[in-house]
């Protein structure tokens, strides 16, 4: 409304009324994307399995806190 330089009041119903429409608007819209990836209303719901850190985690985790520094360190260092 200021860019098209009308002043409303906070709640005002000209105001409210266009706050419901661009809000039915997305929840329509995002309900037509969810839709189109697969998801189902109807569907079971899915749990959440745990991630499980794995020793080539922590060996890579090692290496690129190490490696990484040294490398910069002989790189630049001249």
């Amino acid at each position: 409304f200021n860019a098209r330089g009308i002043y409303v009041l906070p709640f005002s119903p000209s105001l409210v009324v266009t706050l419901l429409v661009k809000a039915t608007r997305w929840s329509e819209e995002l309900s037509i994307a969810m839709e189109s990836k697969g998801f189902d209303g109807d569907a079971e719901r899915s749990s959440l399995e745990p991630e499980t850190i794995k020793k080539r985690d922590i060996v890579f985790l090692a290496l690129t806190c190490v490696a990484f520094p040294v490398i910069s360190v002989l790189a630049f260092r001249g």
